[in-house]
């Protein structure tokens, strides 16, 4: 899914740094998972992983990529269903997940929150008509979280099996959103990708079998209270854009809570999840406050070369606290405001402190 600062295309780079700098350990915490990218692949080559993030809709991920080891068997749903049994097939897939996931993409729509918000039909009598979604995929987004919630209070499906589903619902909400990039705003005509029925898709696990933790807290307040462990990833927010506000289609999904929306976009209130990273005030300082924690060995930071922390105060905090060496990776972003549509080229950067204990 589209997600700002996305480190997929990176994670390799990541692993380079940690053999060049010859950095040990089993245990990997990623602070600021935002889609659990990073953390999927230290997983998959056999690390223990920390996870945390402070939207609840990354927190659905990290249950599933992270947390989860194997694929559910949604037992008590196919005995309810009557659904096919799990057979075993070429991807090594359990089929009754397939299964599941068919069913949900076949049942019918309804009226929901989503529609009565975010489609052109059902905000045709408010103050703001929104295109966020088609008439039609907005109920069926309302009707697959509405059923995958009554699941889980019946006891139907597990907590873990509820959020797999719920993985597999944002997911496929990323791919129809009308919007360009993020949600911070939806375009004013539909993209062809919107116009297409959402259709959910099987999230693929990666399969473990080392415990892996997961959180859904401040960054600043969990990181004292975990015990201690090898090495720190943290992808901080480079500028003041917070995250909240323009993820708050994939929030109000992953929460469903009818929250009170506000404004030509429908946001929902994120006064209590605001980054102090995203402030030339505190963003510093912050960074200082994680670096002094003595429960881990190894910081690793990603950044931008047009952060709000200038470059050289970021070396010089971190040497503070041990050995500081800095990689970087040349690539080039996309700026919507860019009257040449041309993109233009940025440093992003990759800190390494090696503590002093």
């Amino acid at each position: 899914m589209n997600y700002i600062g996305n480190k997929q295309k990176f994670v390799p780079f990541i692993k380079y740094v940690i053999d060049k700098e010859n950095i040990k350990g089993n245990v990997f915490c990623d602070l600021f998972a935002g889609t659990a990218s990073v953390g999927k692949y230290f997983k998959s080559i056999g690390y223990s992983i920390i996870s945390n993030d402070f939207l609840f809709f990354s927190y659905a991920l990290q249950k599933t990529y992270i947390q989860q080891n194997d694929y559910p068997d949604f037992l008590n749903l196919s005995n309810s269903l009557s659904l096919p049994k799990s057979t075993p097939n070429l991807f090594n897939v359990n089929s009754t997940a397939d299964n599941v996931i068919s069913y949900l993409n076949n049942i019918n729509e309804v009226e929901g929150f989503f529609y009565h918000n975010y489609s052109p039909q059902g905000t045709l009598n408010q103050p703001f008509k929104r295109m966020y979604f088609t008439d039609y995929n907005a109920k069926k987004i309302d009707a697959i979280r509405t059923i995958i919630q009554s699941w889980l209070n019946s006891n139907l499906i597990s907590e873990q099996e509820f959020f797999f589903l719920l993985t597999s619902l944002i997911e496929a909400t990323s791919s129809v959103v009308n919007s360009c990039g993020n949600c911070s705003a939806f375009l004013k005509n539909f993209e062809p990708k919107a116009l297409k029925p959402i259709k959910l898709s099987t999230p693929t696990i990666v399969k473990s079998n080392i415990p892996h933790q997961v959180f859904n807290q401040d960054a600043m307040s969990l990181l004292p209270s975990l015990q201690p462990f090898d090495i720190l990833y943290i992808d901080p927010p480079y500028n003041e854009r917070q995250y909240a506000p323009n993820y708050h289609i994939y929030e109000t999904l992953a929460k469903y809570d009818s929250p009170t929306i506000s404004g030509l976009t429908g946001i929902r209130d994120y006064q209590n999840q605001k980054s102090t990273f995203c402030s030339q005030d505190s963003a510093l300082s912050s960074l200082i406050s994680i670096a002094s924690n003595s429960n881990f060995n190894c910081l690793l930071m990603s950044y931008s070369e047009d952060g709000i922390i200038p470059v050289n105060q970021i070396i010089q905090t971190l040497n503070s606290f041990g050995s500081c060496s800095v990689f970087n990776i040349p690539y080039k972003r996309y700026r919507s405001n860019n009257k040449s549509k041309l993109s233009l080229s940025f440093k992003e950067m990759l800190f390494c402190l090696k503590k002093n204990h």
